[in-house]
């Protein structure tokens, strides 16, 4: 039985705030990295109330309720997942949203916690023992929440400018009308500490000074391998599933930094891909690390390729963005084109 994907929302909370009012006006932000603005959580904006925000969009969306769903998985960067810390917030959102909470699911995978969550979901979707099925005829909810400004060093250039909070969420679905192809994602070895959690003496969104854990990030390497990773991904992923690239239509890509776009742009004119579209859309949200795919399938959702495979890789920090790993990832899926509301209720 093929999953697919229903639809995908988005939660942005509160007003844009564009790269002037920031805390530090660093110069050029549009120019250097595309983003005009972004969003940041409130004081009564959580990881948890964003992530059911964009759940009871999508079931506006879908008319469906917590009833007709048999499962939850949630994706954050912001919450280290030791002692199942993010299982335990994927629980209580489902029980507001009335979902059965045993069947609720946390990942913190950083950058590629979107495919590594539709593989848990497609997992418990299909579960391998086929006694255990029950629900697997309904909905199954993927979400991806993020306060990013939380791990945020305001007088960082590196990392201020860049990222943004928000939510996504979609549903996987038998009668989903985009195809689940393939969903995975793996660790790999950070050997120049790229990107890791570290303490520092840092600047709040409102300019305060307090001592707290902020992302570091060396950009300039990344900013070089990322793009050069994310497409030898997608060649390799269509490959081991024996499509070929005519079939490609999309790359929705991590949204980390509008010159990954620039460059999957100059690589898939190299290599001839010329019929290939790359999504960018990081202008109006900034970077939201796991719901930054979802987020950008939102925007373009009406302009998915009918019939043609979209590829969705990943690559950025690694789980609990700890020091010396670093995770890739992708998702394949056969677009419908636009959406059919009929099919995705289920």
């Amino acid at each position: 039985m093929a999953m697919g994907f229903t639809r995908f929302v988005e939660y942005l909370p509160g007003d844009p705030v564009p790269n002037d009012a920031l805390p530090i006006r660093f110069p050029d932000i549009r120019e250097r990295t595309g983003i005009e603005a972004r969003h940041f959580a409130g004081p009564g904006d959580t990881i948890e109330s964003m992530a059911v925000e964009a759940s009871r969009r999508l079931f506006d969306a879908l008319n469906i309720d917590g009833n007709d769903c048999s499962g939850l998985v949630l994706a954050t960067s912001c919450v280290p997942n030791k002692d199942k810390a993010v299982r335990a917030m994927a629980v209580r959102v489902a029980r507001v949203l009335g979902i059965d909470a045993a069947s609720a699911e946390g990942v913190n995978f950083a950058c590629s916690g979107f495919p590594k969550a539709v593989s848990v979901a497609l997992e418990r979707a299909h579960p391998r023992d086929a006694g255990r099925r029950r629900g697997a005829d309904r909905h199954t909810l993927v979400i991806a929440s993020e306060r990013m400004h939380d791990l945020v060093d305001f007088s960082d250039e590196s990392t201020a400018i860049l990222f943004g909070d928000g939510a996504a969420a979609t549903s996987l679905s038998p009668d989903g009308p985009h195809t689940i192809l393939q969903a995975k994602a793996w660790e790999v070895e950070d050997c120049d500490c790229l990107i890791e959690l570290k303490p520092a003496l840092a600047m709040d969104i409102d300019g305060s000074v307090r001592s707290r854990h902020c992302v570091h990030m060396k950009g300039g390497p990344l900013y070089v391998d990322a793009p050069v990773s994310m497409f030898r991904i997608v060649r390799e992923m269509m490959e081991e599933q024996r499509h070929s690239i005519a079939e490609l239509g999309m790359i929705a890509h991590h949204q980390a930094n509008g010159k990954f776009a620039k460059k999957l742009e100059k690589l898939r004119k190299r290599n001839g891909w010329d019929h290939v579209r790359v999504l960018d859309g990081i202008g109006r949200r900034g970077n939201v690390a796991s719901a930054s795919i979802p987020a950008v399938l939102a925007q373009f959702e009406q302009e998915l390729p009918a019939g043609m495979i979209v590829a969705c890789p990943t690559k950025g920090a690694g789980p609990d963005l700890r020091r010396g790993s670093l995770t890739e990832g992708i998702v394949l899926f056969r677009a419908r084109g636009g959406f059919n509301l009929r099919a995705a209720a289920g």
